[in-house]
């Protein structure tokens, strides 16, 4: 991946506001944060290399964060999913915890 790799994030008006009431806010996970920032300058146009250095990622997240925008929109790239499928209303590909043993 060159330094002028860059990828297609557009954000929309209430996106941008949304970013900017997350990052001007009060506490918030880090992760979270760190996303916000990543789509901000993946939206003014910034390489995805330049973004990892001035965030502290690695370009691989940079760009997983770009691809969860790009499928998921705003709620997708910065939030977790949940990882248990055995609970109704949660999603996820495998289970946090030990499943109990089949009689």
């Amino acid at each position: 991946m060159g330094d002028s790799k860059k990828v297609q994030v557009r954000l929309s008006k209430p996106e941008q506001h949304q970013l900017d009431d997350l990052l001007s806010g009060g506490l918030q996970p880090v992760r979270t944060v760190l996303r916000a920032l990543v789509l901000r300058r993946l939206a003014d146009g910034q390489a995805i290399r330049k973004v990892a250095r001035n965030t502290g990622l690695t370009p691989k997240t940079v760009w997983l964060t770009s691809q969860r925008y790009q499928q998921g929109g705003l709620e997708g790239a910065l939030y977790e999913r949940a990882l248990c499928p055995n609970f109704p209303g949660l999603a996820g590909d495998f289970a946090l915890w030990p499943q109990s043993p089949e009689t």
